[in-house]
């Protein structure tokens, strides 16, 4: 059994009313695009929570924490929007980033290798980081997006961030939302994470 399948069944025993937020599987030709936008073969554990499903349905609750589980066309849209930024040039945004994990993230505000796997709706993922800074790990997940200036390494690999997901699940800091979803002790999990992360 897959990491991504013990954390799903997990959250839909957990919390019933997100039983049916889950789309069916992906195919092989949206894996096969997002790998070339990366430009980097993708993490077997990413390829197999595809496999289970191509993410959520846009408009229900978050799946993870709050955060959606981005289905690959909405990873493709994403990947597309940044690259158009980037292209745009990034003059003056890259001064306001860092890297709350010293020197494992590179200062910059957007990149192309980084891949969004969670998202909150309003411009900020968290993801798989296939280009890191100097004492970075290829394939870490880290936060990034329109707010996160403040980037950080959360885990790894992603085997190991599912991992801390369903460690989290037993945490008495989990709190059910009005929506039928929860969070970590009503926080934005992404600052949730950042906290832990730090301690």
């Amino acid at each position: 059994m897959t990491e991504w399948i013990v954390l799903r069944e997990k959250i839909e025993s957990k919390f019933p009313a997100l039983t049916d937020v889950i789309n069916n599987e992906s195919d092989v030709e949206s894996l096969n695009k997002i790998a070339d936008l990366v430009g980097n073969t993708l993490p077997q554990s990413f390829v197999s929570i595809y496999a289970n499903c191509d993410g959520q349905f846009r408009t229900k609750a978050g799946f993870v924490f709050g955060l959606s589980l981005l289905s690959t066309e909405k990873i493709i849209h994403e990947l597309n929007v940044w690259r158009e930024i980037i292209d745009q040039g990034l003059e003056g945004l890259n001064e306001s980033c860092s890297s709350l994990t010293p020197s494992a993230i590179k200062i910059e505000y957007a990149n192309t290798k980084w891949l969004p796997l969670l998202g909150d709706g309003g411009g900020n993922f968290i993801g798989v980081d296939f280009d890191p800074g100097p004492t970075g790990t290829k394939g870490q997940i880290i936060n990034f997006g329109r707010d996160e200036d403040d980037k950080c390494v959360f885990a790894k690999s992603l085997d190991d961030f599912l991992v801390l997901l369903t460690e989290l699940l037993n945490s008495p800091s989990l709190v059910e939302e009005e929506d039928g979803s929860y969070s970590y002790n009503h926080t934005h999990f992404i600052d949730a994470l950042k906290e832990l992360s730090q301690k």
